[in-house]
């Protein structure tokens, strides 16, 4: 159990600094754009939009978060639901961007 928590943890971590470090990124290239070129409100509303969107690693902090508080309290396994709560992946078990193309391109009805 303590495996698990500790790898949790490990991925809330990882989640989180990234967004942090790419809504950092957003930010600056908002300011630097608001100085630059006042009148291209268009980019600055592009910044500012991704920043909001950005913000969606909460979702996924919470949902780790609730798991590793299951875990630590042993609740997890007692769920009848708890062979359906899988997610989100660890960055390691997860595919890759080429994979799930693949994915959707082998299941387009289409071809």
């Amino acid at each position: 159990m303590a495996a698990r928590a500790l790898a949790e943890i490990a991925e809330i971590q990882t989640t989180l600094d990234d967004a942090v470090d790419t809504l950092l990124e957003l930010a600056e290239a908002g300011i630097t754009v608001s100085r630059e070129a006042p009148e291209d409100t268009a980019s600055i509303i592009r910044a500012f939009g991704a920043i909001r969107d950005i913000c969606g690693f909460r979702d996924l902090a919470g949902q780790r978060l609730a798991r590793l508080a299951e875990t630590l309290n042993g609740a997890q396994d007692s769920r009848p639901d708890a062979a359906l709560l899988n997610g989100p992946q660890a960055r390691a078990d997860a595919p890759d961007q080429a994979a799930i193309d693949a994915m959707f391109e082998a299941a387009d009805p289409a071809d």
